[in-house]
């Protein structure tokens, strides 16, 4: 009976979705997630004080909708709760600073409060597919939808969040043979007062050519068009400093117009990833990606968190480059099959805040939490996410990782992950402009920022629930406090009073997941 509400609520959604009659025959197929992680958190850089804990949960609906072979619609239902807090709240975040528990309602007060009071339902994807479109070699996507390409490092979506990354897009693809062509086009945000000056859109240029070197070799192009920051022009009626409203306060008025004041921030991506697996010498898998920057980044007022250092030019050159390697090999004839891998991504940071380049690169719209160690310090770098590129980055100074990473499978259904990591910057702490040397604790030269140690174990109960376990360290070093601005600020204020709040302070964190899938 349940079953039937459900698909007949989907059918329902669907047709008016894609505006076709409720009564014409769809082939429906539900599906959904129950994602819990039980978190406990001392992400504070302070080891005296007390551990948190919390539940979050994250319920999905799905219904996929196929009304013939080319025409189909997918509708996503998300909600996002932390246990305990009764209201709609997307909980803590670790795409952001990780230590960060979130914002949300209060819980109810006293044992009789209400507790249905949770309006976090909403759409996470809603998009309709048409296949050979117009009867040419491509499809269309149209509407909500995740982007994810070449193992979430330019464009993902952020799985590991309970939120997730989605982008209101038209995608174009092409695929055929051994090769894939695709265009995608995100509005990501549209201006209160709709004026184009003030959007920021995303467009996406990608091609893969497959079976290449026992893998496939990916070209991609990310322009990122953020014109926020820009001021719109706007009418002013004489004498009054007053902006004028209605059109017979402007026509024939004798009013002032104020042009737009237009700041420049704009992120060109290109590069290449070519990734696969070696036969002939001895299975070797291998990655090796590589991207270049240009545009305009724009500036702020004087204080370290900006890209300019407090110049008088509003917008800067885009210069930078990131290079990340990988290579490994698994071992099928030794017990519990350990399969190793040693990777090193390097990316640019700016040595300069005053100069009028900008050499910190941009980690675009990534899943970080893939790459740069799971507790998500160094989310944000090069000024993608974070205060200014500093709370959770380097304070453009750039990143480099040398991990090693063991995958082992101790149990049929189930196995063992080691990642180790150790972080430098790219650039040395006394940027110009910067201010990473407080108090004398930061040497001129220092770019070691610290190491995390991931151990993660996973289990299979059943095809539909995998069960995993994980406990992170993190060994941060007086620099990674600097950088991320953690200092404390004596009464006088003065510079030299200042004081790092990690000093030899760690952060751990630990957590139990259940991801049951239908």
């Amino acid at each position: 009976m349940k079953r039937n509400l459900l698909t007949a609520v989907a059918i329902m959604v669907a047709a008016t979705f894609i505006a076709l009659p409720v009564a014409e025959a769809v082939d429906v197929k539900m599906g959904g997630e129950f994602l819990t992680r039980w978190e406990v958190r001392n992400q504070d850089w302070d080891n005296d004080s007390d551990v948190t804990d919390f539940t979050g949960q994250r319920t999905r609906l799905n219904a996929n909708v196929n009304m013939d072979d080319r025409t189909s619609a997918f509708i996503q239902l998300q909600s996002n709760r932390i246990w305990g807090r009764a209201g709609s709240t997307t909980g803590p975040t670790n795409q952001q600073a990780h230590g960060a528990l979130g914002s949300g309602p209060a819980a109810g007060t006293g044992t009789g409060a209400p507790n249905d009071t949770d309006a976090s339902v909403g759409i996470h994807q809603a998009y309709f597919t048409l296949n050979k479109f117009f009867d040419l070699p491509i499809d269309l996507q149209v509407g909500r939808q995740e982007l994810v390409l070449d193992g979430h490092r330019l464009i993902g979506n952020t799985f590991w969040t309970f939120g997730a990354s989605t982008h209101d897009a038209v995608r174009v693809t092409h695929n055929e043979g051994n090769h894939t062509l695709m265009y995608m086009y995100s509005m990501d945000i549209e201006a209160a007062d709709f004026q184009d000056d003030d959007d920021k859109e995303i467009h996406i240029f990608y091609g893969q050519l497959r079976k290449i070197l026992g893998g496939a070799l990916s070209f991609t192009y990310v322009l990122i068009d953020d014109d926020t920051a820009n001021t719109p022009g706007f009418f002013t009626a004489p004498g009054t400093g007053l902006t004028a409203v209605g059109t017979g306060s402007i026509i024939g008025a004798s009013n002032t117009f104020t042009d737009t004041a237009d700041v420049d921030n704009s992120i060109h991506t290109l590069g290449m990833r070519q990734a696969g697996t070696l036969k002939q010498f001895w299975d070797i898998i291998y990655r090796l990606e590589v991207y270049g920057q240009f545009g305009d980044a724009a500036c702020g007022a004087g204080t370290v968190s900006t890209v300019c250092g407090g110049t008088t030019f509003t917008d800067a050159d885009r210069e930078a480059f990131m290079i990340g390697a990988r290579i490994g090999k698994k071992f099928n004839n030794v017990m519990w099959k350990p399969k190793v891998t040693i990777w090193y991504d390097y990316l640019s940071g700016d040595d300069d805040a005053t100069d009028d380049t900008h050499n910190a690169f941009n980690t675009v719209i990534d899943t970080g939490h893939k790459y740069y160690g799971l507790q998500d310090v160094f989310l944000g770098v090069g000024g993608s996410g974070g205060s200014g590129g500093q709370v959770a980055g380097t304070a453009f100074l750039g990143l480099q990782d040398l991990a090693l990473k063991i995958n082992t499978n101790p149990f049929k259904k189930g196995g063992v992950n080691l990642d180790v990591h150790t972080f430098w910057t790219a650039e040395n702490a006394n940027r110009t402009g910067g201010d990473q040397t407080v108090q004398g604790k930061v040497s001129a030269g220092e770019k070691y920022l610290g190491n995390e140690i991931d151990l993660t174990a996973y289990y299979w109960y059943n095809p539909y629930l995998k069960i995993t376990a994980g406990y992170s360290h993190f060994f941060a070093s007086d620099l990674l406090a600097s950088v991320q601005g953690r200092k404390v600020t004596t009464t006088t204020g003065a510079p030299d009073e200042q004081t790092i709040l990690t000093g030899d302070n760690d952060q751990d964190w630990a957590y139990i997941m259940m991801n049951m899938q239908f």
